[in-house]
């Protein structure tokens, strides 16, 4: 026979793979919702900068929340 696993060790396994998958569920749940944002104000950019980890070219319309 293979070598037996003690109960706690199974218990163990089995909590971790309820954790993982209610951690899976949950990323799924997020992609499948659209964020939330603030409300938006509309920009007029002239320079190129950077916002939400995104750049935006010059003279771009461009949706910014409000901070």
């Amino acid at each position: 026979m293979g070598k037996s696993r003690t109960l706690t060790q199974l218990r163990s396994d089995v909590r971790l793979g309820f954790l993982e998958m209610r951690q899976i569920a949950r990323y799924l749940k997020a992609l499948a919702e659209p964020p939330v944002h603030p409300p938006l104000v509309h920009v007029h950019t002239q320079t190129a900068e950077t916002y939400n980890g995104g750049i935006q070219e010059a003279g771009r319309h461009v949706f910014r929340s409000k901070s």
